[in-house]
Protein backbone atom coordinates (compact mmCIF):
# COMPACT_ATOMS: atom_id res chain seq x y z
CA UNK A 1 0.00 0.00 0.00
CA UNK A 2 1.44 3.38 -1.01
CA UNK A 3 2.13 6.19 1.43
CA UNK A 4 -0.83 8.24 0.17
CA UNK A 5 -3.16 5.25 0.40
CA UNK A 6 -1.88 4.42 3.89
CA UNK A 7 -2.44 8.00 5.01
CA UNK A 8 -5.96 8.00 3.57
CA UNK A 9 -6.73 4.69 5.28
CA UNK A 10 -5.39 5.97 8.60
CA UNK A 11 -7.24 9.26 8.29
CA UNK A 12 -10.53 7.56 7.43
CA UNK A 13 -10.15 5.16 10.36
CA UNK A 14 -9.64 8.10 12.68
CA UNK A 15 -12.65 9.84 11.17
CA UNK A 16 -14.80 6.73 11.58
CA UNK A 17 -13.81 6.45 15.24
CA UNK A 18 -14.48 10.15 15.80
CA UNK A 19 -17.92 10.01 14.20
CA UNK A 20 -18.74 6.87 16.17
CA UNK A 21 -17.86 8.59 19.45
CA UNK A 22 -19.88 11.67 18.51
CA UNK A 23 -22.94 9.53 17.76
CA UNK A 24 -22.55 7.65 21.05
CA UNK A 25 -22.58 10.96 22.92
CA UNK A 26 -25.68 12.37 21.21
CA UNK A 27 -28.80 12.89 23.29
CA UNK A 28 -31.88 12.93 21.03
CA UNK A 29 -33.76 15.07 23.56
CA UNK A 30 -31.76 18.14 22.53
CA UNK A 31 -32.54 19.80 19.19
CA UNK A 32 -28.97 21.00 18.75
CA UNK A 33 -27.70 17.43 19.02
CA UNK A 34 -30.30 16.19 16.55
CA UNK A 35 -28.99 18.84 14.16
CA UNK A 36 -25.55 17.30 14.66
CA UNK A 37 -26.91 14.04 13.24
CA UNK A 38 -28.18 15.85 10.16
CA UNK A 39 -24.82 17.58 9.72
CA UNK A 40 -22.99 14.25 10.05
CA UNK A 41 -25.01 12.96 7.10
CA UNK A 42 -23.52 15.68 4.89
CA UNK A 43 -22.08 14.64 1.55
CA UNK A 44 -18.84 16.64 1.83
CA UNK A 45 -17.85 17.19 5.45
CA UNK A 46 -19.77 14.46 7.22
CA UNK A 47 -20.04 10.78 6.41
CA UNK A 48 -19.28 11.57 2.78
CA UNK A 49 -15.66 12.04 3.83
CA UNK A 50 -15.55 8.26 4.49
CA UNK A 51 -15.19 6.55 1.12
CA UNK A 52 -16.43 3.10 2.19
CA UNK A 53 -20.22 3.15 2.00
CA UNK A 54 -20.46 0.04 4.17
CA UNK A 55 -18.65 1.87 6.97
CA UNK A 56 -20.97 4.82 6.41
CA UNK A 57 -23.90 2.44 6.82
CA UNK A 58 -22.58 1.18 10.15
CA UNK A 59 -22.60 4.76 11.41
CA UNK A 60 -25.99 5.49 9.86
CA UNK A 61 -27.57 2.50 11.59
CA UNK A 62 -25.96 3.67 14.80
CA UNK A 63 -27.56 7.10 14.31
CA UNK A 64 -30.93 5.46 13.75
CA UNK A 65 -30.62 3.49 16.97
CA UNK A 66 -30.08 6.81 18.78
CA UNK A 67 -32.67 8.84 16.85
CA UNK A 68 -35.04 6.46 15.00
CA UNK A 69 -37.41 9.25 13.97
CA UNK A 70 -34.82 11.19 11.99
CA UNK A 71 -35.45 11.07 8.25
CA UNK A 72 -32.08 12.20 6.88
CA UNK A 73 -30.02 9.19 8.11
CA UNK A 74 -32.65 6.91 6.63
CA UNK A 75 -32.47 8.73 3.30
CA UNK A 76 -28.70 8.36 3.28
CA UNK A 77 -28.83 4.68 4.23
CA UNK A 78 -31.28 3.90 1.41
CA UNK A 79 -29.13 5.80 -1.05
CA UNK A 80 -26.01 3.89 0.00
CA UNK A 81 -27.71 0.50 -0.21
CA UNK A 82 -28.81 1.23 -3.77
CA UNK A 83 -25.31 2.37 -4.74
CA UNK A 84 -23.90 -0.86 -3.26
CA UNK A 85 -26.32 -2.98 -5.28
CA UNK A 86 -28.05 -4.20 -2.11
CA UNK A 87 -31.50 -3.88 -3.60
CA UNK A 88 -33.53 -6.09 -1.26
CA UNK A 89 -32.23 -4.34 1.90
CA UNK A 90 -32.88 -0.98 0.20
CA UNK A 91 -36.46 -2.02 -0.55
CA UNK A 92 -36.95 -3.08 3.06
CA UNK A 93 -35.65 0.28 4.30
CA UNK A 94 -37.99 2.14 1.95
CA UNK A 95 -40.94 0.11 3.23
CA UNK A 96 -39.93 0.85 6.82
CA UNK A 97 -39.66 4.53 5.94
CA UNK A 98 -43.15 4.52 4.42
CA UNK A 99 -44.49 2.73 7.49
CA UNK A 100 -42.91 5.15 9.94
CA UNK A 101 -43.30 8.33 7.90
CA UNK A 102 -45.29 9.66 5.03
CA UNK A 103 -43.42 9.20 1.74
CA UNK A 104 -41.43 12.37 1.09
CA UNK A 105 -39.56 13.68 -1.95
CA UNK A 106 -36.16 12.10 -1.21
CA UNK A 107 -37.69 8.69 -0.42
CA UNK A 108 -39.80 8.86 -3.59
CA UNK A 109 -36.68 9.68 -5.59
CA UNK A 110 -34.81 6.72 -4.08
CA UNK A 111 -37.75 4.46 -4.84
CA UNK A 112 -37.35 5.42 -8.51
CA UNK A 113 -33.57 4.98 -8.31
CA UNK A 114 -34.04 1.50 -6.85
CA UNK A 115 -36.44 0.43 -9.60
CA UNK A 116 -34.13 1.86 -12.26
CA UNK A 117 -31.01 0.25 -10.79
CA UNK A 118 -32.72 -3.13 -10.69
CA UNK A 119 -33.65 -2.76 -14.35
CA UNK A 120 -30.22 -1.57 -15.50
CA UNK A 121 -27.70 -3.18 -13.16
CA UNK A 122 -29.17 -6.55 -12.21
CA UNK A 123 -26.91 -9.21 -13.77
CA UNK A 124 -28.09 -11.89 -16.15
CA UNK A 125 -31.30 -10.27 -17.39
CA UNK A 126 -32.43 -10.35 -21.01
CA UNK A 127 -33.19 -6.97 -22.58
CA UNK A 128 -36.89 -7.87 -22.65
CA UNK A 129 -36.85 -8.33 -18.87
CA UNK A 130 -35.01 -5.05 -18.38
CA UNK A 131 -37.63 -3.27 -20.49
CA UNK A 132 -40.43 -4.69 -18.31
CA UNK A 133 -38.63 -3.48 -15.17
CA UNK A 134 -38.00 -0.10 -16.79
CA UNK A 135 -41.71 0.29 -17.43
CA UNK A 136 -42.37 -0.36 -13.74
CA UNK A 137 -39.78 2.31 -12.93
CA UNK A 138 -41.56 4.65 -15.36
CA UNK A 139 -44.88 4.11 -13.59
CA UNK A 140 -43.28 4.88 -10.22
CA UNK A 141 -41.55 7.95 -11.61
CA UNK A 142 -44.67 9.32 -13.29
CA UNK A 143 -46.66 8.92 -10.08
CA UNK A 144 -43.94 10.56 -7.98
CA UNK A 145 -43.56 13.41 -10.48
CA UNK A 146 -47.29 14.09 -10.21
CA UNK A 147 -47.13 14.12 -6.43
CA UNK A 148 -43.87 16.10 -6.12
CA UNK A 149 -44.29 18.27 -9.20
CA UNK A 150 -41.39 20.69 -8.66
CA UNK A 151 -38.98 18.33 -6.90
CA UNK A 152 -35.90 18.44 -9.13
CA UNK A 153 -34.45 15.20 -7.76
CA UNK A 154 -37.65 13.26 -8.46
CA UNK A 155 -37.94 14.78 -11.94
CA UNK A 156 -34.27 14.09 -12.69
CA UNK A 157 -34.75 10.46 -11.69
CA UNK A 158 -37.76 10.35 -14.04
CA UNK A 159 -35.55 11.67 -16.85
CA UNK A 160 -32.95 8.97 -16.11
CA UNK A 161 -35.67 6.36 -16.58
CA UNK A 162 -36.42 7.98 -19.93
CA UNK A 163 -32.76 7.83 -20.95
CA UNK A 164 -32.49 4.14 -20.19
CA UNK A 165 -35.77 3.45 -21.98
CA UNK A 166 -34.41 5.24 -25.05
CA UNK A 167 -31.15 3.33 -24.89
CA UNK A 168 -32.82 -0.07 -24.69
CA UNK A 169 -35.84 0.49 -26.95
CA UNK A 170 -35.08 3.52 -29.12
CA UNK A 171 -38.21 5.22 -27.77
CA UNK A 172 -37.82 8.80 -26.59
CA UNK A 173 -41.39 9.41 -25.43
CA UNK A 174 -40.68 8.69 -21.74
CA UNK A 175 -37.75 11.10 -21.75
CA UNK A 176 -39.77 13.73 -23.62
CA UNK A 177 -42.52 13.70 -20.98
CA UNK A 178 -40.04 13.73 -18.10
CA UNK A 179 -37.84 16.52 -19.47
CA UNK A 180 -40.91 18.65 -20.20
CA UNK A 181 -41.92 18.35 -16.55
CA UNK A 182 -38.40 19.28 -15.44
CA UNK A 183 -38.52 22.31 -17.74
CA UNK A 184 -41.86 23.31 -16.22
CA UNK A 185 -40.22 23.16 -12.79
CA UNK A 186 -37.38 25.32 -14.11
CA UNK A 187 -39.86 27.93 -15.34
CA UNK A 188 -41.80 27.87 -12.08
CA UNK A 189 -38.84 27.99 -9.68
CA UNK A 190 -36.09 29.76 -11.64
CA UNK A 191 -33.61 27.29 -10.12
CA UNK A 192 -30.28 27.51 -11.97
CA UNK A 193 -29.39 23.97 -10.91
CA UNK A 194 -32.41 22.68 -12.82
CA UNK A 195 -31.11 24.49 -15.90
CA UNK A 196 -27.76 22.68 -15.53
CA UNK A 197 -29.52 19.35 -15.07
CA UNK A 198 -31.59 19.86 -18.21
CA UNK A 199 -28.45 20.60 -20.23
CA UNK A 200 -26.71 17.43 -18.94
CA UNK A 201 -29.73 15.25 -19.53
CA UNK A 202 -30.35 16.54 -23.05
CA UNK A 203 -26.68 15.99 -23.86
CA UNK A 204 -27.06 12.37 -22.75
CA UNK A 205 -30.15 11.96 -24.91
CA UNK A 206 -28.28 13.36 -27.90
CA UNK A 207 -25.53 10.78 -27.32
CA UNK A 208 -28.10 8.00 -27.25
CA UNK A 209 -29.75 9.28 -30.42
CA UNK A 210 -26.37 9.37 -32.19
CA UNK A 211 -24.86 6.04 -31.14
CA UNK A 212 -27.16 4.47 -28.57
CA UNK A 213 -24.63 4.69 -25.79
CA UNK A 214 -24.72 6.47 -22.47
CA UNK A 215 -23.27 5.44 -19.16
CA UNK A 216 -25.92 5.10 -16.47
CA UNK A 217 -24.92 7.48 -13.71
CA UNK A 218 -27.66 8.07 -11.19
CA UNK A 219 -24.97 9.00 -8.68
CA UNK A 220 -23.80 11.82 -10.93
CA UNK A 221 -27.07 13.67 -10.48
CA UNK A 222 -27.93 12.31 -7.05
CA UNK A 223 -26.16 15.03 -5.13
CA UNK A 224 -29.15 16.73 -3.55
CA UNK A 225 -29.11 17.42 0.14
CA UNK A 226 -31.98 15.77 2.00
Amino acid sequence: MGIVAEHKYYTENKRFDLFSRVIDAISPTYDIEIRSIVELCGVDKGLGSISDRREQNILLRKMLSVAPKERVPRHRLIRNLIALGEYDPAEIEIRLFERDFRLDGPAARYKIDLALSRAVRSPGLMDEDRIVLLDKARELAASAASRFSYNKAVLTAYCEVGLETARLTGRQDVFDVAISELKAAETETGDADITRRIARLEKKMTAIAVDGEVEYSAAELAVDED
